[in-house]
């Protein structure tokens, strides 16, 4: 795929991503077709707004995904969320193909998924021939079995289409290896992705396992200019970072913080762990609650509540594409994330190494992001895990070039 046909816009957030292709989608909808794929419906409405785009939807007599094939029969323009956008149909794929849609991606989609294969469900698939052995390891089964199967309401239908579009993999022999289907890529005239940091997240592996080639752009002052790194000096002056030995001693080792090292924590840590929030937001920044937003992982949130830190000022930690709280001067970043360890397997089986230190960096700088460091306003934060905060200083201080 020519690198002219894939686009990164590969720019920090706040520099106006978006606002680049509201007005590229104004300025050229009358001679091409547009579909705008974001995380939110929020921001759905935004480009419904902005540009008059129309969305699919629900009724009576079709579902949503019934009502894009429609719209894109009629060449319109659409703005959809990344969820129904996963589910495009090869019909669809096929309608676009021989149209003259663009699509502008709004943050980077999951590529790249993993489920594990259940007993029973690997013994039916054996016995019905979708699945087979050979000398113990598990693969395809036999094609014209795979092709012949076409009942929608079978159990298996996920599997058997992940099959036919030989967009599933058996891995280490008990794993579904589920990828986004790259026909949809390729389907497009062309495609813009609005992201930043764009080579830590699974789809930068991803176009290189499938030989997608891209430019990497910038934004500036509303135009595309050639890419370069954007200068976060400024965040040093803005960004108040506690690194107080006491108060994030208890994040002083490599794993702490990440979902492993929650699942083994006993009650007397996760008693610190909400001693320590509240004395940062009570005392160290005499915040109230409408001023501060906090994460940890979702399944934690019960064990990590607290008085100052409650859950209606809890946002999601994969939380991106927003600026509901744009006005919140206190941040608490209670993660360190990680790679999924299979997926990171099954690149590292097909030669292709990930950067798990920039994957983690990216996903904390767009959580601090949704605050009022957006406008360049001064916040307060607060990172226990010694890993995740010394990945932003040195992100800050322009010691880590992506």
């Amino acid at each position: 795929m020519f690198k002219e046909k894939v686009i990164v816009i590969d720019a920090i957030c706040g520099k106006g991503k978006t606002e680049y292709a509201i007005k590229y989608m104004n300025e050229n909808k009358g001679n091409k077709s547009f579909i705008f794929v974001t995380p939110y419906l929020k921001e759905v409405s935004r480009i419904i707004e902005k540009c008059g785009f129309i969305s699919p939807e629900n009724d009576k007599n079709k579902k949503k995904i019934e009502d894009f094939e429609i719209l894109i029969d009629s060449g319109l323009n659409i703005a959809t969320t990344h969820k129904l956008f996963t589910h495009i149909t090869p019909r669809m794929i096929d309608k676009i193909k021989n149209s003259n849609y663009e699509l502008i991606l709004d943050e980077v989609i999951d590529v790249v998924s993993e489920t594990s294969l259940k007993g029973n469900d690997r013994k039916a698939l054996l016995e019905i021939g979708l699945l087979k052995e050979c000398n113990g390891i598990l693969e395809r089964g036999d094609e014209d079995k795979i092709m012949s199967f076409n009942d929608e309401d079978w159990a298996y239908k996920g599997i058997v289409n992940g099959l036919k579009r030989k967009n599933l993999q058996i891995f280490e022999n008990k794993i579904l290896i589920w990828l986004f289907p790259v026909d949809i890529f390729e389907c497009f005239k062309k495609i813009y992705i609005l992201t930043f940091m764009f080579n830590g997240y699974p789809i930068a592996p991803y176009f290189k396992l499938h030989g997608i080639e891209y430019t990497k752009m910038q934004v500036e002052n509303g135009e595309l200019v050639d890419y370069y790194l954007d200068d976060v000096s400024y965040l040093k002056k803005l960004i108040d970072i506690d690194e107080n030995e006491k108060i994030n001693y208890i994040g002083k080792s490599r794993g702490s913080f990440t979902v492993y090292w929650y699942k083994g924590l006993e009650d007397n840590d996760l008693l610190q762990i909400r001693k320590n929030m509240v004395n940062f937001i009570q005392n160290k920044c005499n915040a109230k609650m409408k001023d501060v937003i906090w994460t940890t992982f979702s399944e934690n949130l019960d064990k990590v509540l607290n008085s100052k830190a409650k859950s209606n000022n809890f946002i999601s930690h994969n939380l991106r594409a927003t600026n509901d709280y744009i006005d919140k001067t206190v941040c608490l970043y209670m993660v360190s994330r990680n790679y999924n360890p299979i997926i990171k397997r099954w690149f590292a089986e097909k030669h292709i190494e990930v950067n798990q230190d920039i994957y983690a960096l990216a996903e904390m700088i767009q959580l601090v992001f949704r605050s009022a460091i957006r406008k360049r306003e001064e916040i307060k934060l607060y990172c226990p895990s010694n890993r995740m905060r010394n990945l932003f200083l040195k992100w800050i201080n322009g010691d880590i070039k992506i």
